[in-house]
């Protein structure tokens, strides 16, 4: 009978290591898709632009798409969540008092 030996982590398991080869080009994939997606709905405005389309620019199938983003706006969307914590968090550290729009600037 064999000891059960813990699970071995990963680099990429460990907070501040480095990103592994699967991690970085998955996010190189869906950072070219958010990217394809947004120069394509600002050329030719949301109802013009297609998943297809932006597939093609981003040179991957539409099923790679699909297990990144639900649909287009979702991956238009992309580049402002990671903000959206951080502005919250900006936003909470002023002034209880101070009017929102000038605690926004």
């Amino acid at each position: 009978m064999t000891a059960t030996q813990p699970p071995s982590s990963s680099p990429a398991d460990t907070p501040g290591a480095p990103e592994d080869r699967r991690a970085r080009k998955a996010r190189q994939t869906r950072n070219a898709l958010a990217t394809a997606a947004l120069e394509l709905i600002l050329e030719r405005g949301l109802a013009d632009t297609t998943v297809e389309a932006i597939s093609e620019r981003a040179d991957v199938t539409r099923r790679t798409f699909s297990r990144n983003f639900t649909g287009k706006e979702d991956a238009a969307l992309d580049f402002v969540r990671g903000d959206g914590d951080r502005i919250n968090a900006l936003l909470r550290a002023r002034p209880a008092a101070e009017p929102p729009l000038l605690a926004y600037r």
